[in-house]
């Protein structure tokens, strides 16, 4: 079985009717940025198929799988597990099918985001949040905004996952405030 049957198999299995819908939407969206920006459409079909493989594991089998691969976790992980999901399924998909190193990143960080963003990364980020199931203010403003700039696109979602934090007053991940800072310093350079 390659990786993709593999994937949709595990996601088939263990994700709600919504949560599929979902990660078939963002991988519907993924494919068309990977025509648009000339990406690899497989990576960019395994990286959406796998990543909220674990997205509707309950916290202790999260906790579990951190352990199981040696996270080093941090105080807010520890308290909300789910925000583990994306990392523990880039590691378990790297187990069963080790993954190249561009899906590996995208999978780990679609959450937060990160510095040194590769391609897939930023089209993975952007098609989570600019899927057709999500329906949100400023959601069509991306969809415009990630047919023209795979860059311009990811940096209006990194500013949209802080300042919903800050108005729901919600904890921003480490890799988010890192990207954020360093894209400031890059653009007033």
């Amino acid at each position: 079985m390659n990786e993709i049957d593999f994937i949709k198999k595990e996601i088939e299995e263990n994700l709600s009717e919504r949560r599929l819908k979902h990660v078939y939407s963002v991988k519907d969206y993924i494919e068309k940025l990977s025509k648009i920006f000339s990406l690899d459409s497989k990576k960019c079909e395994i990286a959406a198929l796998g990543h909220d493989i674990f997205r509707e594991k309950n916290s202790k089998t999260l906790m579990e799988q951190a352990k199981k691969y040696k996270l080093n976790l941090k105080m807010y992980e520890i308290n909300y597990p789910l925000l583990l999901h994306g990392k523990i399924a880039a590691l378990y998909l790297k187990e069963k099918y080790e993954l190249d190193e561009e899906i590996y990143q995208a999978i780990y960080y679609h959450t937060s985001g990160c510095i040194n963003s590769n391609d897939i990364t930023k089209a993975l980020v952007i098609s989570d949040s600019a899927e057709q199931t999500r329906d949100y203010k400023g959601v069509e403003e991306l969809r415009k905004i990630s047919e023209k700039s795979l860059d311009e696109a990811y940096n209006y979602v990194m500013k949209g996952k802080i300042t919903y934090a800050l108005k729901n007053r919600l904890l921003i991940l480490d890799e988010t405030i890192e990207y954020w800072n360093k894209h400031v310093l890059e653009v007033q350079i």
